[in-house]
């Protein structure tokens, strides 16, 4: 018969484990963990169930919240000893993982393809995320350590500068498009801000435009200002000279 652990495996975040077991380090242990020892170490949502998960999954938590002999041990341990007990759970938890395949050799591609098997398939990626992690952070070596969130934001920000080419801060843009702005009103005969009225546009939309999408937007919205600006002008001189014509009595008429 294939047991829960043969088929599954956890996939809450590492930072998350890890400030589980610190809290568990700095305060009493109580005879049962509940939600409210996860929220106070940082812990919320989602990611409470998911921890609770990890931590049954790795022998630190019985399944109803009894803390066990090796986070006792965990708990009780100097600064220094701490996370060897954390590396023995690891170890003991991911053993047939790691008779497989090797996180100080192998690259997570191939660490990926492992837990391929596992279900649930969706989370395959923060499987293979959760075990890097939590071996780095029990002090094994580890080849392809997993990117943090910061990191990744960092180098997408990187990526999209690289490719919108040398690109300005957001308030210079900004500060540059309202110029443009208020140097083009009067050729268009409207204010910027009956031009912001007419096309809904802010400051904050301006601001998001890279230089060449600013000149394409600001070009065509022209085209239409300009269209406005003779109608406006247009009727404005039929209203004034109608307004001018004599009033013609029906006895003139007659």
């Amino acid at each position: 018969m294939t047991t829960s652990n043969e088929k599954h495996r956890p996939y809450g975040a590492t930072k998350n484990v890890i400030a589980f077991c610190e809290r568990a380090r700095s305060r009493n242990l109580p005879e049962t963990i509940g939600y409210e020892f996860f929220r106070l170490a940082g812990i919320d949502g989602q990611a409470i169930r998911r921890t609770h998960h990890t931590l049954i999954f790795l022998g630190l938590l019985d399944s109803d919240g009894t803390p066990s002999s090796q986070l006792h041990l965990l708990a009780g341990a100097p600064e220094d000893e701490w996370r060897s007990h954390l590396r023995t759970a690891v170890e003991e938890a991911y053993r047939s993982d790691l008779e497989q395949v090797d996180p100080a050799k192998d690259d997570q591609a191939t660490l990926r393809d492992l837990f391929q098997k596992y279900e649930p398939r969706s989370q395959t990626g923060p499987m293979t995320s959760l075990f890097l992690g939590l071996c780095r952070e029990s002090g094994m070596d580890v080849k392809s350590p997993p990117r943090t969130t910061s990191q990744r934001r960092r180098a997408t920000g990187v990526t999209e500068q690289s490719r919108a080419g040398t690109k300005r801060p957001r308030t210079e843009r900004t500060e540059q498009a309202s110029a443009s702005t208020q140097l083009d009103a009067d050729d268009f005969g409207a204010t910027p801000a009956n031009a912001s009225a007419l096309f809904n546009i802010t400051s904050d939309i301006i601001g998001e435009l890279n230089d060449n999408e600013f000149k394409e937007v600001w070009n065509a919205l022209g085209v239409v200002a300009r269209v406005r600006a003779r109608v406006l002008r247009s009727k404005t001189h039929r209203d004034t000279t109608e307004g001018d014509k004599p009033e013609v009595s029906e006895e003139q008429n007659e």
